[in-house]
């Protein structure tokens, strides 16, 4: 059996668009012809050890003051929305030492997170009456939020980052966290010396 000419092109064709295809979904995980709509994303063990140390701390410490103020006259509307922020640094991307995979639906819940968290912050800051320097962190508190949404809604739009750019920018997303995570540590401490 002879194989033309025609059928020889027809099946180089084929395998050069089988090759291209399969290429794209290797090397961008988001663009619209890919199977999977994930990348990998293996933060540093060092860095996660020192984050998850402090975080453990700051839990304790706000749990001891929770626990407190709980059920009596005193809790206060920081104290309480407090847990709520808390969950933002949870995040199995951000504690894990071993390699995480990150979709487009995990961008999402991170996203509905820090929104959750942006409500807040604006909550607190017409609610509660705070001293002029704790005034000054929750508005860095609150743009160190809004960064943080702009950041993961730009991860979420391209479609032809490669798998490496998608891991950098999500560790931008990580290192802003816990920068956050900073910030609100200092706010809240403040706040506690100030008014318990």
């Amino acid at each position: 059996m002879k194989i033309t000419l025609k059928k020889k092109f027809f099946i180089l064709f084929i395998l050069i668009f089988v090759t291209i295809f399969i290429g794209n979904n290797l090397i961008y995980p988001y663009s619209y012809f890919s199977f999977v709509k994930s990348f990998s994303y293996d933060a540093n063990n060092k860095v996660v050890d020192q984050y998850k140390g402090k975080l453990t701390q700051f839990k304790s410490e706000y749990e001891d003051i929770y626990n407190s103020l709980n059920g009596t006259k005193k809790m206060d509307l920081t104290t309480d929305r407090i847990q709520y922020i808390l969950r933002l640094y949870d995040q199995p991307s951000f504690i894990s030492k071993e390699p995480t995979t990150i979709s487009i639906e995990d961008l999402d819940t991170l996203l509905f997170r820090v929104e959750e968290i942006r409500e807040l912050v604006i909550e607190l800051s017409f609610q509660e009456n705070y001293s002029i320097s704790n005034k000054r962190r929750l508005q860095i508190l609150l743009e160190s939020t809004i960064g943080i949404e702009e950041k993961i809604e730009e991860l979420k739009k391209p479609t032809f980052y490669s798998r490496e750019t998608l891991s950098t920018k999500y560790k931008d997303i990580h290192v802003s966290v816990m920068l956050h995570f900073n910030h609100l540590t200092i706010f809240f401490r403040e706040y506690t010396k100030e008014n318990h």
